[in-house]
């Protein structure tokens, strides 16, 4: 059976017509919400972030953020006094996941978070912290 170029063309664009359906139809059933609500806000507070990771950068003893067994160690540096902040476990692929941990380090700037209810993958931990009267920033991704 040979088919006609007017016929094979009429194939070609179906088939094309069909694809392209199934592309929206299948880019429809995905998620596709912002991970962050207040996007735009969180880009006009950038310059306190930039200062925030130049003390971090400038410090001596910088945060140490570690994995060991079922915890995540966080030892902040001894010298800064008044130690308080937050620390974001946030997911990428999921915001739903994502929560935070007030910062109380023992005596010896250690903090110790249990991960064995997380759920295994990527996750970039975020620490917005501050002590002896200024303001810091460190991120870091692990892999649970």
């Amino acid at each position: 059976m040979k088919i006609s170029w007017g016929t094979g063309i009429a194939i070609f664009y179906s088939l094309f017509v069909v694809f392209m359906v199934a592309m929206v139809v299948y880019s429809k059933s995905l998620d596709n919400t912002l991970v962050l609500d207040n996007y735009y806000e969180e880009d006009l507070k950038y310059q306190d972030h930039i200062n925030k990771l130049s003390n971090a950068k400038a410090l001596t003893n910088d945060l140490v953020i570690r994995k060991q067994g079922k915890l995540v160690q966080f030892i902040f540096p001894l010298q800064l006094a008044g130690i308080e902040g937050e620390i974001l476990f946030y997911r990428a692929d999921d915001g739903r996941k994502d929560f935070s941990v007030k910062i109380h380090p023992n005596p010896q700037g250690l903090q110790e978070i249990h991960t064995s209810d997380l759920a295994a993958g990527h996750w970039t931990i975020k620490v917005n912290w501050s002590g002896g009267g200024k303001a810091f920033y460190k991120e870091e991704t692990l892999v649970l």
